[in-house]
């Protein structure tokens, strides 16, 4: 499967390369660094230069489909997270797995960071949004509510609140303050 790059406000033209032998699911771009992530059906997570387009590396611990990733907002850190039901942390310049994150039932489908990068929310078809203290691997607190999962997570731009969503047969948006663990709002 195939990759794209546009860029953006100017007449540069698009490159497009083979990235993965399966559909890629997820990508983000590093803040820090020159580096594109893409994760794929095939289990594999890539790290790639986003000047020369070449790949740097392929992060392979991931067993099922990668449905998530995440740059952190400080550190050399990329996180995935899949239908493994796992999140892992990852270190980008030697692609060493940091940590495995376990909590999760079912597969996950979205990551968010907070602005500090202390806080990481996931959300997964296991019905709960979960809060997670990324220096230690710690869950915090686990959310449930949702009748079929989990789709979609937020962090507001102080991090005091936290949002997830549902588009299966419910529709939900639940909002939560992250500091209490308490449910604000559903809608």
């Amino acid at each position: 499967a195939a990759i794209g790059l546009w860029p953006v406000g100017s007449a540069g033209q698009e490159v497009i390369f083979n990235a993965h032998d399966a559909p890629v699911h997820a990508v983000a771009f590093s803040n820090q660094m020159n580096v594109l992530a893409s994760g794929s059906a095939d289990g594999t997570v890539k790290l790639w230069d986003v000047g020369t387009h070449a790949l740097i590396r392929a992060l392979v611990e991931h067993r099922e489909a990668i449905n998530a990733l995440a740059f952190h907002p400080t550190s050399a850190m990329v996180i995935s997270a899949g239908d493994d039901a796992t999140i892992r942390c990852w270190d980008v310049p030697d692609g060493q797995l940091i940590r495995v994150l376990n909590g999760h039932t079912g597969a996950v489908r979205a990551l968010a960071l907070n602005k500090d990068g202390t806080r990481l929310a996931s959300a997964s078809v296991d019905n709960t949004v979960s809060l997670w203290d990324i220096a230690t691997g710690s869950l915090l607190h686990s959310w449930g509510g949702f009748s079929e999962g989990a789709e979609a997570v937020a962090f507001s731009p102080n991090g005091k609140l936290l949002a997830g969503g549902a588009y299966r047969d419910d529709f939900l948006l639940r909002l939560w303050g992250v500091e209490m663990g308490s449910e604000l709002m559903t809608v």
